[in-house]
């Protein structure tokens, strides 16, 4: 997706947020061994539906399929319009077979990627998302309404989470939320297995610290059981 698909699904977001239970989000899960899937969209309830299509001409439905997920993209994101236990949703997925392939599409829309892959023990990511520059000529029909619209922006990588910027960390899943004409820098490192180094240091001064206590132990014992040589 080019911008210009950024664009639109960013209004859409606008218009989505207007309501108070709808969830606008982009979500990355990526595997050990770089692959995974990315999937964004929209839920919202169907009672927030009704007053979405009451205030245009399509219905949540049209919307849905006309959103452009996939932009100019040679793989386009075709939207999926579901409706259960009272929720509707609009979602689109797309798969990558690796970090390389996962970092270019990242960059297609407008992401800028700094790291983005494994390091040692560390898997890491840093990133820029930059929506300042967007011009959202459709979100002036709502210049009377209070709108507080943005991107759930979700990232899963594999191990243990370390450190992050995210606003939330829930499992193995970091959390940002952006706000339209924001900017956000998203920092997120986790451990991919293995001992970290911090703690092997620590552990082998432990145990000579033991060996250590444990000589003096003996010797103290030995001295206390003798008897003094010539008694």
């Amino acid at each position: 997706m080019n911008r210009q698909g950024l664009r639109s699904v960013l209004v859409l977001a606008a218009v989505a947020a207007m309501l108070s239970s709808c969830t606008f989000m982009f979500d990355t899960n990526l595997e050990s061994d770089g692959s995974g899937v990315i999937r964004l969209g929209f839920s919202l309830p169907v009672t927030e539906a009704l007053v979405l299509e009451s205030l245009g001409d399509a219905s949540v439905e049209e919307i849905c399929r006309e959103a452009d997920f996939g932009g100019d993209s040679p793989e386009q994101i075709v939207p999926v319009y579901e409706e259960h236990n009272g929720v509707i949703s609009c979602t689109g997925e797309r798969t990558f077979e690796n970090v390389q392939e996962l970092r270019g599409i990242y960059e297609d829309y407008g992401v800028v990627v700094d790291r983005l892959g494994k390091q040692g023990r560390r898997f890491e990511f840093d990133a820029v998302l930059d929506l300042t520059d967007m011009s959202l000529d459709s979100a002036s029909m709502f210049a009377d309404v209070d709108v507080d619209a943005g991107i759930e922006w979700r990232l899963t990588m594999p191990g243990t989470p370390t450190e992050s910027n995210a606003d939330e960390v829930i499992n193995a899943t970091y959390l940002w939320k952006i706000p339209l004409g924001g900017r956000l820098e998203m920092h997120a490192v986790s451990n991919t297995g293995g001992i970290p180094q911090a703690v092997l240091i620590v552990a082998s001064a432990a145990v000579s610290v033991l060996v250590l206590l444990g000589g003096f132990f003996l010797v103290t014992k030995r001295d206390a059981v003798e008897p003094p040589s010539g008694a």
